[in-house]
């Protein structure tokens, strides 16, 4: 049994290694059968198994022996209940408990060892910063188990109570005091989900999963938080919290699809919540799958009404800056959000890094300077710290700087991660020659051609995005001959840009190739990470296919413009792809009218068809369409008719995007140029 439990329970002595008769020797059959089921639950539970992360802030406490009413058969729970919280407590993330044997060299011999004053002496003896002290009390078969946790000052911090109906029923008893228990030390602002969410379950295994995926969430390890937390959700399966956490882990480790069934899955099951983390829960519904402007009013009721609640404030901090430009809004507003959770939580490596880019933004090296150094103290090595040296090299346009960086990602394996950096470095910094250089790297011959089929897509666009066209044509070639479907979307997203002012023959090219690469030859795993969204790649696809043919048409000023029109209108459900088709469908018209020189019905109908900004429509079009070129056309369109300050707000919107093409980004660039020329006095 002792194995069972691991090593929490194998370091603390059993009452035989203390030179006492062990327990199972007392004529007490039934505590083996009960210690069976405590291996039984310890093996299925998996509790153990799992590598824990050295934690930043350990907990230590003591546990006093327990104070026993009732008949000798039991007495062997005054040390006993130690022992059994120590399994349940010893490990868990943030925790650690005195050896028992230790304490108990300390414990008085004589008077009630479970008296307060000897368990506050205790604490002070060991510098334990909580101490526990319990009673078991016999009534019939029944033991009313009473267990409190307190400060090292003596007040109490949690109480809980339980009733085993018998010995057998021990464990499961046990486990509810340890839950109960573990969520009164979690008591400071950044903890509050974690205390909250040892509340709203009835498993403790899953309790400590879900702190295993706290603590790497917080260290930036966000492949370990997602396991964690499914573990979690494995453990319970309507552990609302638990799914939420893991939609936000997901989603920071580029796994769309499981942050998305984790969305829904918290959605469902978040009546099991106290409102305010049920409305966090229903904010991120509302990203994902609603309306990001309904996300960003709920995230603001819940900053005014807990203006310490870190979650809620990051949460907010995260709409602004990717919906924002959605909406033609600056990322700039979502700096306050994040400078609050700084306050909060000085570590938070999630505010850090947005905070970076938006200072990379700004041009703002101090505060670059600033916050890579806060970066290097939590983990020199971390992605994230790598990402803030790169946003530095290049808003710097440091040499060194810049070389250090690439060798680092020369060796780094994951091409996402090559790939990500390149795309920040080219949006954030306009260091689009420093980003090239990235994207190279993943495209370089003897990596997995998985790998280079991402990275030349970057490199078309670093290449397109500095007006060096024929070399973007000359490495769409090159990807051609590692995948001709992909090579075929870039091309054609490329070239029915307007504002490159592709040639008829480099229309028909993307137009030949495109039609030559139909739906039935797709091979999805090739394509971008972002380049589908994840509920239905395949649909996506296909619309998005309908949509390139439908532009390419309009600018070879082919009749054939309305027949992908209809295509994409015959879906009318009101689902993601159903919206994602209409959608296009009405930029395309829009389109048709431009080119016929009625830029007022162009303008209406891309008003009309506008849409409304969803967080898998975000990721799934990052540098295909992701009505980034929507966006930059109503610019333009609105210019012409004038509105010049909306346009220029649109167009800022575009050049802080992300999801934007560098050949995006520098069309925004010049208009925003032309602009602001013709409107000076």
């Amino acid at each position: 049994a002792a194995v069972a439990f691991g090593d929490s329970l194998a370091s603390a002595p059993t009452a035989l290694q203390r030179g006492t008769r062990p327990f199972w020797r007392r004529g007490v059959p039934i505590t083996v059968g009960a210690l069976i089921l405590a291996a039984i639950a310890a093996a299925k539970f998996g509790l153990g198994t799992k590598p824990t992360p050295v934690p930043a802030d350990v907990s230590q406490i003591v546990i006093a022996p327990f104070t026993v009413r009732g008949d000798a058969r039991i007495a062997y729970l005054r040390e006993g209940m130690v022992d059994l919280l120590v399994a349940k407590l010893d490990g868990a993330p943030g925790i650690r408990v005195v050896d028992p044997k230790a304490m108990l060299e300390n414990v008085p011999r004589r008077g009630n060892t479970g008296d307060l004053e000897v368990a506050r002496g205790l604490a002070r003896r060991f510098g334990a910063q909580h101490f526990i002290t319990g009673t078991v009390v016999q009534g019939g078969n029944a033991l009313q188990i009473t267990a409190s946790l307190y400060d090292a000052q003596g007040a109490v911090v949690a109480r809980s109570d339980r009733v085993a109906t018998s010995e057998a029923d021990l464990f499961p008893a046990i486990d509810d005091l340890a839950r109960e228990l573990v969520a009164g030390l979690l008591t400071s602002s950044d903890a509050r989900l974690a205390s909250l969410a040892a509340r709203t379950t009835a498993s403790y295994p899953a309790v400590q999963q879900y702190l295993h995926g706290e603590q790497y969430f917080r260290a930036g390890q966000y492949d370990d938080a997602v396991e964690s937390f499914q573990l979690a959700v494995e453990r319970d399966t309507t552990f609302a919290l638990a799914y939420y956490r893991l939609s936000s882990a997901a989603d920071w480790a580029g796994k769309a699809s499981v942050a998305e069934a984790a969305a829904h899955a918290a959605m469902r099951h978040r009546e099991r919540l106290p409102t305010s983390a049920a409305d966090l829960v229903t904010a991120r519904w509302e990203f994902w799958f609603g309306d990001v402007r309904r996300a960003d009013e709920i995230y603001r009721e819940l900053t005014s009404a807990r203006p310490t609640d870190v979650e809620a404030w990051f949460e907010r901090g995260e709409v602004l800056f990717h919906g924002g430009p959605w909406m033609g809004r600056s990322l700039r507003d979502a700096e306050p959000a994040f400078r609050r959770v700084l306050a909060l939580d000085p570590s938070h490596i999630g505010a850090i890094t947005h905070l970076a880019r938006v200072a990379a933004h700004n041009r703002d090296v101090a505060l670059l300077d600033s916050l890579l150094a806060r970066a290097q103290a939590i983990d020199p090595a971390h992605d994230r710290t790598l990402e803030i040296r790169g946003l530095r090299a290049g808003v710097r346009n440091d040499s060194r700087a810049i070389d250090s960086v690439l060798a680092r990602l020369a060796v780094h394996r994951d091409a996402f991660k090559i790939d990500a950096d390149a795309e920040r470095i080219a949006v954030y910094t306009g260091n689009l020659a420093f980003a090239e250089r990235i994207a190279r790297i993943g495209a370089r011959a003897g990596r997995p051609r998985a790998d280079r089929v991402l990275s030349f897509q970057s490199v078309i666009h670093m290449a397109a995005g500095q007006g060096q066209w024929q070399e973007a044509k000359r490495q769409m070639d090159v990807l051609a001959s590692l995948d001709p479907v992909i090579a075929a979307q870039v091309r054609a997203n490329l070239t029915a840009m307007p504002f490159l002012r592709a040639s008829a023959a480099d229309i028909a090219r993307a137009r030949r190739d495109l039609e030559a690469v139909g739906p039935s030859m797709r091979r999805v795993g090739t394509v971008r990470r972002d380049s589908d969204a994840a509920a239905d790649p395949h649909h996506f696809q296909d619309a998005r296919r309908s949509y390139q043919l439908g532009l390419l048409a309009v600018m070879a000023g082919d009749a054939a413009a309305t027949s992908y029109i209809a295509a994409l209108e015959t879906d009318t459900a009101s689902t993601n792809i159903g919206t994602f088709q209409r959608s296009l469908a009405g930029s395309l018209r829009a389109h048709m009218f431009a080119q016929r020189g009625d830029s007022a019905a162009a303008l209406a109908e891309l008003q009309r068809s506008w849409l409304l900004p969803r967080k898998p429509l975000m990721i799934g079009w990052a540098w295909t369409h992701s009505n980034v070129t929507d966006r930059l056309f109503l610019a333009t369109l609105l210019a012409h008719a004038g509105r010049n300050d909306e346009a220029l707000r649109w167009i800022d919107a575009v050049r802080e995007d992300i999801a934007g093409s560098p050949v995006i980004m520098a069309t925004a660039e010049k208009l925003r140029r032309r602009l602001v020329t013709s409107s000076a006095p």
